[in-house]
C-alpha cells in the first residue's frame, strides 16, 4: 500500500545533523523537504530549551542518501517555534542538484486511518572502517487520537533519531511530523508516538511567510 508513497517520501527526507562549533554538541534527527529547498524538522534538534547551558546549535547539515553516495548540504536556519517544536532550515550549498519535495494534506487525517512514517534512527559508525551510517526505518501505522488539532499520537514505537520523521498517507501526502514519544501508562505500557499535525505545520509556515503546497 505504501511502497510507492515511502519512495516518494524518501527522495525528499533528510537525515539531519545540528551541531555548536564552540562546545562541539551535536545532535541527529530527520526533517523532510516541503519546498525546494526548506526542510522542515523539529525545533529541539536545534537547541534543547530545557538546558541553558547548551548554547544554540549553530551548524546545520541535511544528509540527503541516495545510491551514488550521501549528499550533504550545509544549511541556516530560518525559522523555529519551541511551543510547537518545529523548525525549518533552508539549504544554502550552491550544489547543482534537483530537489524533490513534498506537499502537506490540506487536513488533518482521522482517527483509524492508517498512515506511514519515514525516518533516520540513531546515526551508527562501523567500527572497523569509521564510517557513519544513517539508517532508514519505514512503518505503517494507525492514528490513535487528538489532543488538540496540532498535537495526535500514533500507535509505533519511536525510537532516538525519528524526530522529524514525515507522516504520510498512501499517496505521500505530508499529514504530519514526529517530535516525540508518550511513554504510556501502568495499565497501557506501549508507547505512542507523538505528532505535530499538518494544521500545526501550516499555521507555523505560514506565520513565517514560508511558501508550501497543500493538496
Amino acid at each position: 500500500m505504501f511502497v510507492a508513497a515511502a519512495k516518494k517520501v524518501e527522495d525528499a527526507m533528510y537525515g539531519i545533523k545540528c551541531q555548536n562549533r564552540k562546545t562541539g554538541s551535536m545532535c541527529f534527527g530527520t526533517g523532510f523537504a516541503f519546498n525546494e529547498r526548506y526542510i522542515l524538522t523539529c525545533a529541539h534538534l536545534v537547541f534543547d530549551k530545557n538546558d541553558i547551558s547548551l548554547q544554540m546549535h549553530d551548524s546545520f547539515y541535511a544528509i540527503l542518501d541516495k545510491n551514488l553516495g550521501d549528499l550533504f548540504f550545509e544549511c541556516r536556519l530560518v525559522a523555529l517555534d519551541d511551543q510547537l517544536d518545529l523548525a525549518v532550515l533552508e539549504i544554502i550549498s550552491d550544489e547543482d542538484y534537483n530537489y524533490d519535495y513534498l506537499s502537506l494534506s490540506k487536513y488533518n487525517p482521522k482517527i483509524g486511518e492508517e498512515h506511514g512514517s519515514y525516518g533516520y534512527p540513531l546515526c551508527e559508525m562501523d567500527q572497523d572502517t569509521g564510517v557513519i551510517n544513517y539508517p532508514k526505518r519505514f512503518k505503517a501505522h494507525y492514528i490513535s487520537r487528538f489532543n488538540s488539532i496540532f498535537d495526535m499520537e500514533i500507535d509505533t514505537v519511536i525510537v532516538s533519531g525519528s524526530s522529524g520523521s514525515p507522516v504520510f498517507n498512501s499517496y505521500g501526502i505530508i499529514s504530519g511530523i514526529i517530535f516525540g514519544y508518550n511513554e504510556g501508562t501502568e495499565v497501557k505500557k506501549f508507547q505512542s508516538g507523538g505528532v505535530k499535525t499538518t494544521e500545526a505545520i501550516q499555521v507555523f509556515l505560514s506565520h513565517y511567510g514560508i511558501p508550501y503546497t497543500i493538496v
